[in-house]
């Protein structure tokens, strides 16, 4: 609680207290002036920002001027000195914002000190009732003058910044007043549209045009070109350094890696153009920048040239059409030209003119490509050239009516088009030649399982690519060109802000575009993470192959979960609600979904208990598998005949599996042998024996042993009990040992037993007699 407030809140001081108090009041005072010092704005540097704002809103209200008169390009214009005053609007927010605040921290300082004032006085009146003033009196004299150098001091502080506001309030009564002037003219040029008509292109009133006038008009034109002045590069300083930081940097790591860069498809198309990468990027990196802070038309075309022209180197790298190289190259030539005109100003006259010839050269050099394309049997290229001159064409006919307007609202439309669709492409292998540039470095070529995957690596990064730069960058830039919205900041707020209402949330399509990209990088980082860090760090430590499996699936699930938590914060789901949904879905997963919810905890399970891993040997109801994928809800082994099973993870927790390689990969195998009776038995014995020794698929410990069972009906019956390396080679081994011991057996006269029976007959002779009476009978008769 301040003093003041104890003052209002507490009753009369007495007269042990105003001393003390006093002596606080100077120490408030002394406070008071280092808080005015923090306080107070510098006038001559607040004045000389007003200054330049207003110079550079008088500069833009003379151009406003000259824009009233135009008949082309007006619109486009119109919006760029809109833009250019909301630029002045914020500086002058910028200067404005410290100053209301201080004035409003003044206001309640003189409103402290009057508030003391009056309870001084009012404690003075009650004292000099009690009629003990003049003891006093110096007090209170001492009192009222530091009161009032306080008043004084704040007041004096105040009455500057007020005057200070006073002008800036004048400033910014002209920014709304320009505000308003261009909105209304940008509002009659959008009423009057495409509607516009001229004198047709062939007619005797088009060719009178052409007088002193319209050369006057020119030279006017000339003049009025906004060139980029000192003080314009002293507002880009900071811009121009960073674009050529920029591009130097990029160039000289681009040349210096050049030659390991020839084998591979991307990198050398960033390779073998290493100043038209530089530059390209650049330009295309700092555009926005020079846009922020007011660029000039002039500068703005230096920039599109530039660019530009990379661009079209960068395409003869590529192009796999002689034509479609020429049609890029002219057809930034006619960029780069029109650019110019609109810069310049050119009468509308002449800019007529030059747009019926480029449009009938454009018609005549498309149909050309598109015979030429035939000839390469380029099907693809020859109907998208056709298809250029079917549109120049209509721009031709256009133009020969006297809609000019239109024609060149289509024209300009539709070379801007294809070169940001051309630029799109040279980014997207710029894009790629980048990640194949990154996965080159050493650490991510001790990762063999990305640097073995570079293409599915490149493909997916160029769709996240293509979903950022399509969402917000390409499709704003196409609307703006076709007029559908005045700036790129509109663009951007009214196509991402499309949407539908869900009760009280709102899905826009920014947040669709946003979320399906962060869903897509969450999988994607994931993968990455599983192919570098954890397979690199864990095969180092030579950490058992099903516990790496484990740690990677776990670090997959745990990625993913919260990356769907972000992308269900930013579509804006309430997780209050969320708690509701997900009460609700337990109550479905005790109905209807027990069986998912089973596997689900049963997968947990096995990749913590670990019963089975990847690429243990089962047997699973008398069929022998390999696990090769272990999921949340079920896991895929693969039979010795070659047919993958997808078994529930239930299934493997509850039921009895065998794991023949869960402790250690050896297996016994025993090798069952019959052999006629009367045969040696320690001869072979001895045989099995060397059998089992001799084979190299059998572990010498423990030592291969030959065991006599039992006496069968028909044979002798051994067994031999060998264990090999691995539980994967038992049938080979198993093969192998049997082909031996019939070999040996063979050698040694051994017989290998088969099943025997003795048929005893009785009464034989009556049965003969009877017989033979029987046949003679039949013979008589």
């Amino acid at each position: 609680m301040s003093i003041d407030e104890e003052i209002n809140s507490g009753p009369l001081p007495g007269l042990s207290d105003i001393i003390p108090m006093a002596a606080q009041l100077s120490g408030r005072f002394e406070t008071l002036e280092k808080r005015i010092d923090n306080l107070s704005l510098d006038a001559s540097e607040f004045e000389i920002k007003l200054v330049a704002i207003e110079e550079r809103l008088r500069r833009l209200a003379d151009q406003l001027v000259q824009v009233k008169a135009w008949e082309i390009n007006k619109l486009k214009k119109l919006v760029s000195i809109r833009e250019a005053v909301e630029i002045e609007k914020d500086r002058l927010a910028g200067i404005g914002s410290p100053l209301k605040n201080n004035i409003r921290q003044f206001g309640m300082l003189r409103k402290e000190w009057s508030t003391e004032k009056t309870h001084w006085h009012e404690w003075r009146s009650a004292i000099m009732q009690e009629g003990v003033f003049d003891q006093l009196q110096p007090v209170f004299i001492k009192t009222d003058e530091t009161i009032d150098r306080a008043l004084h001091h704040i007041l004096q502080q105040l009455k500057t910044m007020l005057k200070m506001q006073e002008n800036a309030g004048r400033i910014e009564t002209t920014l709304f007043t320009m505000q308003d002037e261009i909105a209304s003219q940008i509002m009659n040029r959008r009423r009057m549209g495409l509607a516009g008509r001229s004198f047709p292109l062939l007619s005797p009133r088009f060719f009178g045009q052409f007088n002193g006038a319209l050369w006057h008009e020119l030279k006017a034109g000339m003049d009025s070109i906004d060139w980029p002045n000192s003080r314009f590069f002293a507002r880009m300083g900071w811009i121009l350094v960073l674009h050529a930081l920029f591009s130097i940097i990029l160039f000289a790591a681009i040349w210096r890696n050049r030659e390991t860069a020839k084998t591979e498809s991307y990198r050398q198309f960033v390779s073998s153009r290493p100043l038209s990468v530089a530059l390209f990027a650049g330009c295309m990196a700092t555009l926005a920048l020079y846009e922020t802070v007011g660029n000039s038309d002039v500068w703005r075309l230096f920039l599109f040239t530039v660019s530009l022209a990379s661009m079209c180197r960068l395409v003869g790298s590529v192009s796999k059409s002689p034509e479609g190289t020429q049609f890029v190259y002219g057809l930034v030539s006619v960029i780069i030209v029109t650019q110019f005109m609109q810069v310049i100003h050119l009468p509308l006259p002449l800019l007529r003119l030059y747009l019926s010839s480029t449009a009938i050269v454009g018609v005549a050099f498309c149909i050309y490509c598109a015979r030429k394309s035939d000839q390469r049997k380029l099907s693809s290229y020859s109907r998208s050239f056709r298809l250029f001159a079917l549109f120049l064409s209509f721009i031709i006919v256009a133009e020969l009516i006297g809609r000019t307007k239109l024609a060149l609202y289509l024209l300009i439309s539709f070379i801007t088009t294809v070169g940001v669709l051309i630029s799109y492409a040279i980014f997207r292998h710029l894009i790629r030649g980048t990640v194949e540039w990154v996965l080159s470095a050493s650490f991510f070529r001790g990762a063999e399982g990305l640097f073995k995957r570079t293409n599915r690596i490149i493909r997916q990064t160029t769709i996240v690519v293509d979903i950022i730069l399509w969402g917000f960058f390409f499709i704003p830039t196409i609307l703006v060109i076709w007029k559908v919205y005045d700036s790129f900041g509109l663009a951007i707020k009214g196509y991402l802000s499309l949407g539908v209402e869900m009760g009280s949330q709102r899905i826009s399509l920014g947040l669709v575009i946003t979320a399906s990209a962060i869903l897509y990088v969450t999988f994607f980082v994931s993968w990455v993470l599983q192919q570098t860090v954890l397979t690199q760090l864990l095969s180092t430590r030579q950490v058992e192959i099903g516990v790496r499996h484990a740690i990677e699936r776990l670090v997959h699930y745990l990625i993913v979960f919260m990356g769907i938590l972000f992308t269900l914060s930013v579509l804006g789901l309430d997780f209050t609600k969320l708690t509701i949904l997900l009460s609700a879905l337990g109550v479905g997963i005790g109905f209807g979904l027990q069986g998912i919810v089973n596997n689900f905890v049963s997968g947990i399970i096995l990749l913590f208990e670990r019963p089975v891993r990847v690429h243990d040997m089962v047997e699973i109801d008398g069929q022998w598998a390999v696990i090769g994928r272990i999921g949340l809800r079920s896991t895929t082994v693969t039979t010795f005949s070659g047919s993958d099973l997808v078994i529930p993870n239930a299934n493997l927790v509850n039921n009895e599996v065998t794991n023949w390689t869960l402790s250690n990969r050896r297996a016994r195998i025993d090798v069952p042998v019959g052999v006629a009776y009367g045969s040696n038995v320690a001869k072979v014995i001895d045989l099995l024996t060397a059998c089992g020794k001799n084979n190299p698929w059998v572990a010498p410990v423990p030592e291969p042993i030959a065991l006599f069972l039992h006496f069968g009906e028909s044979a002798l019956e051994f067994e031999l009990r060998v264990w090999v390396y691995d539980a994967e080679n038992r049938l080979m081994a198993q093969s192998e040992i049997h082909q031996e011991i019939d070999q040996k057996f063979r050698e040694e006269e051994i017989e290998i037993a088969f099943p025997q029976r003795d048929l005893h007959l009785r009464g034989i002779d009556a049965s003969s007699a009877a017989f033979n009476h029987s046949s003679g009978a039949r013979s008589t008769s």
